[in-house]
Protein backbone atom coordinates (compact mmCIF):
# COMPACT_ATOMS: atom_id res chain seq x y z
CA UNK A 1 0.00 0.00 0.00
CA UNK A 2 1.48 3.38 -0.49
CA UNK A 3 1.76 5.81 2.49
CA UNK A 4 0.10 8.90 3.23
CA UNK A 5 0.78 11.89 1.93
CA UNK A 6 0.67 15.39 3.36
CA UNK A 7 0.03 18.83 1.90
CA UNK A 8 0.31 21.91 3.94
CA UNK A 9 -0.70 25.41 2.51
CA UNK A 10 -0.32 28.69 4.34
CA UNK A 11 -2.29 31.51 2.74
CA UNK A 12 -2.82 35.24 4.07
CA UNK A 13 -6.14 36.79 3.76
CA UNK A 14 -7.47 40.35 4.27
CA UNK A 15 -10.22 42.85 3.61
CA UNK A 16 -9.43 43.20 0.21
CA UNK A 17 -12.76 43.54 -1.01
CA UNK A 18 -13.73 39.61 -1.90
CA UNK A 19 -15.85 37.69 0.32
CA UNK A 20 -14.12 34.69 -0.96
CA UNK A 21 -10.13 33.30 -1.75
CA UNK A 22 -9.93 29.87 -3.24
CA UNK A 23 -6.68 28.09 -2.45
CA UNK A 24 -6.15 24.87 -5.01
CA UNK A 25 -4.44 21.70 -4.04
CA UNK A 26 -3.85 18.25 -6.28
CA UNK A 27 -5.42 15.25 -5.61
CA UNK A 28 -3.41 12.31 -6.47
CA UNK A 29 -4.51 9.12 -8.41
CA UNK A 30 -3.88 7.18 -5.68
CA UNK A 31 -5.63 8.74 -3.46
CA UNK A 32 -9.29 7.24 -1.67
CA UNK A 33 -9.71 9.92 0.98
CA UNK A 34 -7.98 13.02 2.45
CA UNK A 35 -8.21 14.49 5.82
CA UNK A 36 -8.53 18.16 5.59
CA UNK A 37 -7.47 20.10 8.71
CA UNK A 38 -7.43 24.45 9.08
CA UNK A 39 -6.55 26.91 11.89
CA UNK A 40 -6.53 30.92 11.77
CA UNK A 41 -6.53 32.76 15.35
CA UNK A 42 -9.99 32.52 15.07
CA UNK A 43 -11.81 35.61 17.43
CA UNK A 44 -15.52 37.32 17.77
CA UNK A 45 -13.96 39.99 15.11
CA UNK A 46 -12.11 36.88 12.76
CA UNK A 47 -14.83 34.37 11.32
CA UNK A 48 -13.51 32.64 8.41
CA UNK A 49 -15.66 29.78 6.67
CA UNK A 50 -14.69 26.85 5.36
CA UNK A 51 -15.77 24.82 1.83
CA UNK A 52 -14.73 22.27 -0.95
CA UNK A 53 -14.88 22.57 -4.61
CA UNK A 54 -13.79 19.54 -7.32
CA UNK A 55 -12.18 19.95 -10.54
CA UNK A 56 -15.46 21.25 -11.94
CA UNK A 57 -15.73 24.22 -10.47
CA UNK A 58 -14.97 27.82 -12.21
CA UNK A 59 -15.30 31.04 -10.86
CA UNK A 60 -18.52 32.25 -10.00
CA UNK A 61 -21.25 31.23 -11.01
CA UNK A 62 -20.07 27.36 -11.59
CA UNK A 63 -22.42 25.14 -13.21
CA UNK A 64 -20.99 22.53 -10.78
CA UNK A 65 -18.39 21.25 -8.21
CA UNK A 66 -19.22 22.27 -5.16
CA UNK A 67 -18.84 19.15 -3.13
CA UNK A 68 -19.66 21.10 0.17
CA UNK A 69 -19.72 23.70 2.52
CA UNK A 70 -19.32 23.72 6.58
CA UNK A 71 -19.11 27.84 7.44
CA UNK A 72 -17.47 28.17 10.75
CA UNK A 73 -18.92 24.62 12.28
CA UNK A 74 -15.93 22.65 11.62
CA UNK A 75 -12.37 22.88 11.38
CA UNK A 76 -11.68 19.61 9.92
CA UNK A 77 -13.44 17.75 7.53
CA UNK A 78 -12.86 14.66 5.12
CA UNK A 79 -13.45 13.28 1.43
CA UNK A 80 -14.03 9.54 0.63
CA UNK A 81 -14.89 7.62 -2.07
CA UNK A 82 -17.66 6.09 0.29
CA UNK A 83 -18.21 8.64 2.55
CA UNK A 84 -17.80 12.39 3.53
CA UNK A 85 -18.05 14.84 6.42
CA UNK A 86 -21.52 16.17 7.15
CA UNK A 87 -22.23 19.21 4.72
CA UNK A 88 -20.05 17.40 2.09
CA UNK A 89 -20.94 15.05 -0.79
CA UNK A 90 -18.81 11.99 -1.12
CA UNK A 91 -16.52 11.08 -4.27
CA UNK A 92 -13.05 11.65 -5.21
CA UNK A 93 -11.37 11.88 -7.94
CA UNK A 94 -8.10 12.97 -8.91
CA UNK A 95 -7.30 16.79 -10.23
CA UNK A 96 -7.05 20.08 -8.88
CA UNK A 97 -9.46 20.76 -5.82
CA UNK A 98 -10.48 24.09 -4.27
CA UNK A 99 -10.28 24.88 -0.42
CA UNK A 100 -12.78 27.75 -0.55
CA UNK A 101 -12.45 30.11 2.59
CA UNK A 102 -15.49 32.62 3.32
CA UNK A 103 -14.20 35.50 4.60
CA UNK A 104 -17.43 36.16 7.39
CA UNK A 105 -15.29 38.78 9.65
CA UNK A 106 -12.26 40.02 9.35
CA UNK A 107 -9.68 42.38 11.33
CA UNK A 108 -7.80 45.40 9.59
CA UNK A 109 -4.60 43.62 9.74
CA UNK A 110 -3.75 40.12 7.39
CA UNK A 111 -4.49 37.28 8.73
CA UNK A 112 -2.98 33.62 8.28
CA UNK A 113 -4.72 30.78 7.39
CA UNK A 114 -2.58 27.12 7.64
CA UNK A 115 -4.55 24.43 5.77
CA UNK A 116 -3.11 20.48 6.33
CA UNK A 117 -4.53 17.99 3.65
CA UNK A 118 -3.57 14.24 4.06
CA UNK A 119 -4.49 11.80 1.61
CA UNK A 120 -4.96 8.10 2.71
CA UNK A 121 -4.72 5.39 -0.62
CA UNK A 122 -6.36 2.28 1.44
CA UNK A 123 -8.90 0.32 -1.15
CA UNK A 124 -12.67 1.96 -0.78
CA UNK A 125 -16.03 1.35 -2.75
CA UNK A 126 -18.08 4.42 -4.37
CA UNK A 127 -20.63 5.48 -2.26
CA UNK A 128 -24.18 4.17 -2.76
CA UNK A 129 -26.89 6.12 -3.31
CA UNK A 130 -30.27 5.01 -3.47
CA UNK A 131 -32.85 5.97 -5.79
CA UNK A 132 -35.56 8.75 -4.34
CA UNK A 133 -38.44 7.19 -3.27
CA UNK A 134 -42.07 9.22 -4.71
CA UNK A 135 -44.17 9.83 -1.83
CA UNK A 136 -47.52 11.77 -2.02
CA UNK A 137 -50.17 11.53 0.51
CA UNK A 138 -53.49 11.93 -1.98
CA UNK A 139 -56.43 13.94 -1.32
CA UNK A 140 -56.78 18.15 -0.89
CA UNK A 141 -56.37 19.63 2.54
CA UNK A 142 -54.74 21.97 4.78
CA UNK A 143 -51.40 20.65 5.63
CA UNK A 144 -48.94 21.88 8.43
CA UNK A 145 -45.05 22.15 8.48
CA UNK A 146 -42.05 24.01 9.11
CA UNK A 147 -40.03 25.51 6.59
CA UNK A 148 -37.03 26.57 8.11
CA UNK A 149 -34.55 24.08 10.44
CA UNK A 150 -31.06 23.03 10.38
CA UNK A 151 -28.53 19.90 11.27
CA UNK A 152 -25.37 18.93 12.03
CA UNK A 153 -24.84 18.79 8.37
CA UNK A 154 -24.41 22.63 8.90
CA UNK A 155 -24.01 24.50 12.35
CA UNK A 156 -26.17 22.82 14.82
CA UNK A 157 -25.87 19.83 16.94
CA UNK A 158 -28.62 17.41 16.17
CA UNK A 159 -28.80 14.94 13.69
CA UNK A 160 -31.44 14.11 10.79
CA UNK A 161 -32.74 11.49 12.73
CA UNK A 162 -33.61 13.09 16.13
CA UNK A 163 -35.03 16.44 13.88
CA UNK A 164 -37.28 13.11 11.88
CA UNK A 165 -37.89 12.25 15.43
CA UNK A 166 -38.96 15.62 16.83
CA UNK A 167 -41.04 16.69 13.34
CA UNK A 168 -42.91 13.71 14.34
CA UNK A 169 -43.36 14.48 17.92
CA UNK A 170 -44.68 18.08 16.79
CA UNK A 171 -47.19 16.10 14.35
CA UNK A 172 -46.30 17.98 11.09
CA UNK A 173 -47.00 16.99 7.53
CA UNK A 174 -43.64 18.40 5.83
CA UNK A 175 -40.47 19.80 6.47
CA UNK A 176 -38.65 21.27 4.77
CA UNK A 177 -34.76 21.34 5.77
CA UNK A 178 -32.62 23.63 5.28
CA UNK A 179 -28.67 23.74 6.27
CA UNK A 180 -26.94 26.51 5.18
CA UNK A 181 -25.23 26.08 1.43
CA UNK A 182 -25.81 22.24 1.58
CA UNK A 183 -28.26 19.45 0.69
CA UNK A 184 -26.27 16.78 2.36
CA UNK A 185 -28.50 15.57 4.36
CA UNK A 186 -31.10 14.96 1.94
CA UNK A 187 -28.83 12.84 0.19
CA UNK A 188 -27.54 11.31 3.13
CA UNK A 189 -31.24 10.37 5.19
CA UNK A 190 -34.32 12.71 4.20
CA UNK A 191 -34.84 11.73 0.51
CA UNK A 192 -35.43 8.25 1.87
CA UNK A 193 -36.70 9.13 5.00
CA UNK A 194 -39.97 10.51 3.47
CA UNK A 195 -43.07 9.07 3.83
CA UNK A 196 -46.94 9.55 3.08
CA UNK A 197 -47.51 11.02 6.65
CA UNK A 198 -43.98 13.26 6.78
CA UNK A 199 -42.62 14.67 3.45
CA UNK A 200 -39.61 16.20 3.97
CA UNK A 201 -39.24 18.97 1.51
CA UNK A 202 -35.31 19.11 -0.03
CA UNK A 203 -33.35 22.93 -0.18
CA UNK A 204 -30.88 24.71 1.58
CA UNK A 205 -30.33 28.38 2.94
CA UNK A 206 -27.95 30.55 0.62
CA UNK A 207 -25.47 32.33 3.47
CA UNK A 208 -23.60 34.84 3.16
CA UNK A 209 -23.03 37.82 5.49
CA UNK A 210 -25.01 40.14 3.25
CA UNK A 211 -28.47 38.07 4.02
CA UNK A 212 -30.08 34.91 4.03
CA UNK A 213 -32.47 32.96 1.94
CA UNK A 214 -33.93 29.70 1.65
CA UNK A 215 -34.46 27.92 -1.28
CA UNK A 216 -37.09 25.15 -1.55
CA UNK A 217 -37.08 22.38 -4.09
CA UNK A 218 -33.58 22.40 -4.55
CA UNK A 219 -30.93 19.08 -4.50
CA UNK A 220 -27.94 20.58 -5.43
CA UNK A 221 -26.51 23.77 -4.87
CA UNK A 222 -26.40 26.86 -6.80
CA UNK A 223 -23.11 28.46 -6.84
CA UNK A 224 -23.74 30.56 -3.80
CA UNK A 225 -20.27 32.85 -3.84
CA UNK A 226 -22.03 36.30 -4.77
CA UNK A 227 -20.43 39.38 -4.06
CA UNK A 228 -22.66 42.05 -5.60
CA UNK A 229 -26.36 43.05 -6.22
CA UNK A 230 -26.24 42.09 -9.49
CA UNK A 231 -24.92 38.57 -8.37
CA UNK A 232 -27.56 37.91 -6.43
CA UNK A 233 -30.32 38.70 -8.65
CA UNK A 234 -28.89 36.65 -11.19
CA UNK A 235 -28.41 33.73 -8.68
CA UNK A 236 -32.26 34.14 -7.58
CA UNK A 237 -33.44 33.96 -11.24
CA UNK A 238 -31.22 30.62 -12.35
CA UNK A 239 -33.32 29.68 -9.19
CA UNK A 240 -36.66 30.22 -10.34
CA UNK A 241 -35.77 29.13 -13.99
CA UNK A 242 -35.30 25.57 -12.66
CA UNK A 243 -38.87 25.39 -10.97
CA UNK A 244 -37.86 26.30 -7.11
CA UNK A 245 -39.16 28.98 -4.83
CA UNK A 246 -36.82 31.63 -3.24
CA UNK A 247 -37.79 32.84 0.11
CA UNK A 248 -35.91 35.82 1.71
CA UNK A 249 -34.91 35.33 5.72
CA UNK A 250 -35.39 36.97 9.04
CA UNK A 251 -34.61 40.44 7.80
CA UNK A 252 -34.91 42.31 10.84
CA UNK A 253 -31.58 43.67 12.47
CA UNK A 254 -29.62 41.54 14.34
CA UNK A 255 -29.72 39.24 10.52
CA UNK A 256 -31.07 41.48 7.77
CA UNK A 257 -31.15 40.95 3.69
CA UNK A 258 -28.50 43.93 3.05
CA UNK A 259 -28.99 43.25 -0.59
CA UNK A 260 -31.57 45.12 -2.67
CA UNK A 261 -34.81 43.22 -2.45
CA UNK A 262 -35.37 40.41 -5.16
CA UNK A 263 -37.94 39.33 -7.11
CA UNK A 264 -38.47 36.88 -4.39
CA UNK A 265 -41.74 34.35 -4.06
CA UNK A 266 -42.56 34.54 -0.35
CA UNK A 267 -40.97 35.93 2.91
CA UNK A 268 -40.17 35.17 6.31
CA UNK A 269 -42.27 37.03 8.14
CA UNK A 270 -42.33 35.25 11.28
CA UNK A 271 -39.14 33.26 12.25
CA UNK A 272 -38.52 31.64 15.52
CA UNK A 273 -39.99 33.06 18.72
CA UNK A 274 -42.49 36.49 18.03
CA UNK A 275 -40.90 38.54 20.60
CA UNK A 276 -37.55 37.71 18.76
CA UNK A 277 -38.21 41.13 16.47
CA UNK A 278 -40.57 39.79 14.16
CA UNK A 279 -42.23 43.16 14.20
CA UNK A 280 -39.63 44.28 12.04
CA UNK A 281 -39.81 41.51 9.79
CA UNK A 282 -44.07 42.01 9.35
CA UNK A 283 -43.59 46.08 8.81
CA UNK A 284 -41.03 45.62 5.97
CA UNK A 285 -43.63 42.81 4.58
CA UNK A 286 -46.18 45.38 5.02
CA UNK A 287 -44.11 48.27 3.08
CA UNK A 288 -43.94 45.47 0.40
CA UNK A 289 -47.26 44.78 0.02
CA UNK A 290 -48.10 48.37 -0.02
CA UNK A 291 -45.94 49.13 -2.78
CA UNK A 292 -47.07 46.66 -4.70
CA UNK A 293 -45.03 43.57 -4.50
CA UNK A 294 -47.52 40.39 -4.15
CA UNK A 295 -45.34 38.02 -1.35
CA UNK A 296 -46.34 35.17 0.51
CA UNK A 297 -46.22 35.35 4.20
CA UNK A 298 -44.72 32.28 5.40
CA UNK A 299 -43.02 31.40 8.83
CA UNK A 300 -40.15 28.57 10.28
CA UNK A 301 -38.73 27.80 13.41
CA UNK A 302 -34.99 28.03 11.95
CA UNK A 303 -34.96 25.13 15.13
CA UNK A 304 -30.87 24.28 15.00
CA UNK A 305 -31.51 20.50 16.33
CA UNK A 306 -29.91 20.31 19.36
CA UNK A 307 -27.81 17.06 20.38
CA UNK A 308 -30.46 16.20 22.75
CA UNK A 309 -33.89 15.87 23.33
CA UNK A 310 -36.02 19.35 23.57
CA UNK A 311 -39.30 19.06 24.27
CA UNK A 312 -40.84 21.65 26.37
CA UNK A 313 -38.22 23.78 24.50
CA UNK A 314 -40.39 27.15 23.39
CA UNK A 315 -38.72 27.88 20.62
CA UNK A 316 -38.60 23.75 19.48
CA UNK A 317 -39.57 23.02 15.84
CA UNK A 318 -43.39 24.27 14.65
CA UNK A 319 -42.61 27.21 16.62
CA UNK A 320 -43.94 28.57 14.21
CA UNK A 321 -45.63 27.12 11.48
CA UNK A 322 -47.08 27.16 8.14
CA UNK A 323 -50.21 25.95 6.66
CA UNK A 324 -50.73 25.23 2.95
CA UNK A 325 -53.32 24.17 1.13
CA UNK A 326 -52.63 21.69 -1.42
CA UNK A 327 -54.78 19.28 -3.52
CA UNK A 328 -51.86 16.49 -2.40
CA UNK A 329 -49.01 16.94 -0.34
CA UNK A 330 -45.90 16.08 -2.28
CA UNK A 331 -42.51 17.83 -2.96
Amino acid sequence: TAPHRVTRLSVSVEKSGSAYVSVPFEVPKAATRFDLRYSYPKSDNCIIDLGLGDPDLTDFPSKQGLVGWSGGARSAVFIAMDDASPGYAPGLRPGTWQVLLGLYRLPDHPVTVEIEITFDPAPREEANRPARPKIASSGPGWYRGDLHCHTFHSDAKGSPERLHGTALREGLDFLAVTDHNTTTAHMAYFDRASSPDLIFVPGYEFTTAQGHGNIFGARTVEDFRAETDRDVAAMIARIQAKGYLFSVNHDKPNIPWNYPFPGADCMEVWHAPWLSGNHFCLERYQAKLSDGQRLTAIGGSDLHQPATDDSGNLATLARPCTFLYCNDLSV
